[in-house]
Parts: structure tokens; sequence; C-alpha cells
């Protein structure tokens, strides 16, 4: 069940710039998948906020596969060296995803 109404929310994610092409991959892999993911205009208010305290460096404990990472990283590649560390134990999902597991770090914004 959606907060949304799917035309708002549909509206929030037009207002996000373009994305690189690994998070519109991850987005649509997530779909196909019927995957919850935060999405583009979360994810977005998720880097902007890490931009207006400054942050340099973001601790998140995520279960997906590091859809929400990448926007704290987008952020924390501008002002530091970034680190990811994924685990994906027996689950099945990064397989489900096509394989996707981590955000690359060379994603340009």
């Amino acid at each position: 069940m959606d907060i949304l109404a799917p035309e708002i929310s549909a509206y929030l994610d037009a207002l996000v710039p373009p994305r690189p092409q690994e998070m519109q991959s991850m987005e649509h892999r997530a779909s196909e998948a019927k995957f919850p993911i935060i999405g583009p205009a979360s994810g977005q208010l998720c880097y902007l906020v890490a931009r207006m305290i400054g942050a340099r460096r973001v601790f998140e404990l995520g279960s997906g596969f590091g859809y929400s990472t990448a926007w704290f990283a987008a952020r924390c590649e501008r002002t530091a060296a970034a680190r990811y560390t994924t685990w994906c134990g027996t689950s099945s999902f990064p397989a489900t995803l096509g394989g996707i597991s981590r955000p690359s770090s060379s994603m340009t914004w």
C-alpha cells in the first residue's frame, strides 16, 4: 500500500534531477521484482539532507541492494572517500535483481 497517491508520487519523482544509469537500473529492477525501495524523490531527500548538514560520513544499515546507500554515497563521494560494505548472506535477493548488490564507486552525478 502506497502512502501517496500514485499521481503525486509520479509528480515528485519527475522533479528529481537525472540520475546515473546505475541508479535507473536499480529502480527498474526493483520495480520488476516488486521489491520496495525508497524511490527517486526520497533518495533525493536523503542526498539533500546529507548535503545540508555537511555529512562526510554516513552509516546506513539497509536490507535491500544499496539503492538508498547510493544516494548517501553520492554526497559523501563529493566530500570524502566513500566506502560501501555489503553482505548478501544466504539471501537469493541479488539473483532476483540480476546481481546488483552494491552501487559502483564510480557513478557520475
